[in-house]
């Protein structure tokens, strides 16, 4: 018994010294990769001024941010207010555009249009639009909301609002509670999928020595989850096992964050109105709305009757990448021609079909 308990004891003073030492080491090294703080008026917001790469499948990219912590094409000083013209950007991870450089995503290929003309002769010039991209992962209506009113409260002057709405807001807007004021977030019991993912991700952000051990015994011993292609990752999302861009499909449980996504993107508009901007709203489709042919979805008809209601201009790129008369074939050559293997963001191809035809929509709308 004595034994035991030592062995029990010196097991436990062992475990204690190595996840401390894993955390304080993670800790230092992490801090200087990570690109996410914390703000206390809109929950969470990016580093100022910073030029970060990382690697995803071998590919690299960098994440790199102006003066005010707005993800850009390069590090350079906002200034509030003299600009003629100003278009921000707001959405969660597909409008920040994980996983790619900012050139490669639908935001750097909007600002890199408006903002960059050409003469007669064929030279690039510069007109009087400026582009802000406000997107961050994880983001809802509600921080929609409270990011654009910090930044207006501190002066910042804008002309034109796109909201790209994601088909994960709804479940956001009702797994998390916010104060009224967004001073802390509350959450709610989540389903086991969730939890085990933010356990995965709190693992591998504060953990590197434990997460690189478990892992390597995750892909040479126990094989939990290991996709081992494209199409082995794509059958996961598809399969019930991985729900949360489902809810589009059977949307009934849903209507608690239904109700808190249109209360915020009412204020939101009201906001707009307030400061003479002109507000926009775009929906665009996961793969798992491509895969279920979703056109009609419940997602699109939300937004383009609230559009309709509050008279804002509403752009619908469902049409873009779903057609009723697809086969399976089709569909996955489409998935894997616009979607991130291994995913399921929009790749560098999805990012331009979603640019071309906004800049289509919005420079027939843009004009004063």
């Amino acid at each position: 018994m004595k034994f035991k308990l030592n062995t029990f004891v010196n097991f436990f003073l062992f475990s204690f010294f190595f996840l401390t030492t894993d955390f304080i080491t993670t800790s230092i090294f992490q801090s200087k990769k990570k690109y996410g703080i914390k703000h206390d008026k809109f929950h969470h917001h990016l580093k100022e001024n910073i030029s970060i790469s990382d690697l995803f499948n071998g590919q690299k990219y960098t994440i790199k941010t102006n003066s005010l912590g707005f993800r850009d094409k390069e590090i350079r000083n906002i200034n509030y207010k003299n600009i003629s013209k100003r278009l921000v950007l707001v959405g969660d991870s597909y409008t920040f555009g994980v996983l790619l450089n900012y050139e490669d995503t639908f935001a750097g290929m909007i600002e890199n249009s408006l903002t960059n003309v050409t003469d007669g002769r064929g030279e690039g010039g510069h007109n009087d639009w400026e582009v802000l991209n406000f997107g961050v992962s994880s983001y809802s209506p509600i921080i929609y909301y409270y990011k654009i009113k910090y930044f207006l409260d501190k002066g910042l002057k804008l002309t034109h609002l796109a909201v790209f709405i994601d088909i994960s807001d709804i479940q956001d807007e009702m797994t998390y509670y916010y104060d009224e004021n967004l001073q802390s977030v509350l959450s709610i019991q989540l389903p086991v999928h969730l939890n085990l993912a933010k356990f995965k991700e709190y693992i591998k952000n504060n953990f590197f020595v434990t997460h690189n051990f478990l892992a390597y015994l995750n892909n040479n011993i126990f094989h939990f989850q290991k996709f081992k292609s494209p199409e082995e990752y794509l059958e996961f999302i598809l399969s019930n096992s991985d729900k949360r861009g489902k809810w589009t499909l059977n949307h009934e449980e849903y209507s608690a964050g239904i109700n808190n996504s249109l209360k915020y993107m009412k204020l939101l508009k009201l906001l707009c109105d307030e400061n003479n901007i002109k507000m926009h709203i775009v929906v665009y489709p996961w793969l798992i709305q491509l895969y279920h042919k979703d056109l009609e979805s419940i997602q699109v008809k939300i937004w383009e009757k609230f559009s309709q209601e509050n008279k804002i201009e509403f752009i619908n790129l469902f049409p873009l990448f779903i057609d009723k008369n697809d086969n399976n074939e089709i569909i996955y050559k489409k998935i894997k021609k616009y979607y991130i293997p291994f995913d399921g963001h929009f790749n560098k191809e999805g990012n331009k079909v979603v640019a071309d035809y906004f800049l289509k929509i919005f420079n027939n709308y843009s004009n004063f």
